[in-house]
């Protein structure tokens, strides 16, 4: 019997994207789809979209629900699906025509518990490639060196580019975070897998063009929960791999920090006497400390602020993100 696979959307005032996103679905190559739609509370025509297209196709489950968040939305739809095989897709998002074609044939032909594949960052000025290597293993031990290549490249993190055996799953997303929870999904799954596979074909197309990204807010909140996910791909690290080499790891737990830092500087509110005081408590965390000691660094403005971390030259640090902001306000290059 043809597998079937259940491709589960989450829907939030999306109508301006939506329909570009459930062509691409419907259009699969491969036509054994339970597609699962979860309106979570859209204010727009976005459940309206969801009607007309149901109309037209039978293969169409609509969710209606109040707004509660995407990991929700996403746990509504794995309540219900049926399919052999998960496929998540995001409604700014939408996939190459024969994308679950080519992933089910990855897992069918090594038999796999998931397949990854890469995908086209699509902003407003450009389009990136993202590509993986190759890889395939029937040992999760194996897949380490992959792993860690796939976290600090950004593939594993999102749900997107993966195709899951439903049987596989058993734990749903965190819907207590609003960063992250993808990643502790992920972490949660592959630890349930023995055969990977991961293939370089790009077959999503990741679409930020028109997202209000959480990158452009600040939160001290998200501080702490990248210090929280860090444990936890740590964790991960140890248990699955034996491993307490958290050095190449860290470094995507730097860049985040960073980022932290620049959005003090630059979003926060308040004063520059407030402002220093919030990276003298960011430096003076003893996490932060331990990353510093347990590292290892390419780009070099974040060694930079490493380095300035270790020295706890805090004024120094503010005055970097300043002049960056300084910069970027009068458009010196």
């Amino acid at each position: 019997m043809l597998a079937k696979v259940s491709v589960i959307v989450p829907i939030y005032n999306s109508e301006k994207s939506l329909p570009r996103c459930l062509k691409s679905i419907l259009l699969q190559s491969f036509k054994n789809l339970e597609i699962i739609l979860v309106n979570d509370g859209s204010q727009d025509n976005s459940l309206e979209i969801c009607e007309k297209f149901r109309q037209k196709d039978n293969r169409i489950i609509i969710i209606n629900k109040k707004n509660s968040g995407v990991s929700s939305a996403r746990n509504s739809g794995l309540k219900i699906a049926s399919g052999e095989f998960i496929q998540f897709v995001d409604a700014d998002d939408f996939l190459n025509f024969n994308m679950l074609e080519c992933m089910l044939e990855k897992i069918n032909k090594n038999d796999a518990d998931i397949a990854i594949c890469g995908y086209n960052k699509i902003s407003s000025k450009r389009i990136i490639k993202k590509s993986p290597n190759n890889f395939d293993t029937d040992c999760l031990i194996e897949f380490k060196d992959c792993f860690i290549d796939l976290y600090k490249n950004a593939f594993f993190n999102a749900p997107w580019n993966k195709l899951y055996r439903r049987q596989k799953i058993k734990t749903c997303f965190d819907e207590t975070l609003s960063i992250g929870e993808d990643l502790l999904f992920n972490l949660s799954y592959i630890s349930n897998c023995d055969k990977i596979s991961v293939m370089d074909q790009i077959l999503y197309n990741y679409d930020v063009s028109l997202q209000n990204s959480l990158a452009c807010q600040y939160d001290e909140k998200l501080f702490y929960t990248q210090i929280f996910l860090n444990k936890e791909v740590q964790k991960f690290l140890k248990e699955n791999f034996n491993s307490n080499d958290f050095s190449e790891i860290n470094e995507v737990f730097a860049k985040e920090i960073y980022y932290y830092l620049k959005k003090i500087v630059f979003l926060s509110k308040g004063q520059r006497k407030e402002k220093i005081k919030k990276i003298k408590s960011c430096v003076k965390n003893s996490d932060i400390r331990d990353m510093l000691y347990n590292i290892k660094l390419s780009d070099f403005q974040i060694k930079i602020i490493c380095n300035l971390m270790k020295l706890k030259q805090i004024k120094i640090i503010y005055m970097f993100f300043y002049l960056k902001k300084f910069i970027n306000k009068n458009g010196i290059r």
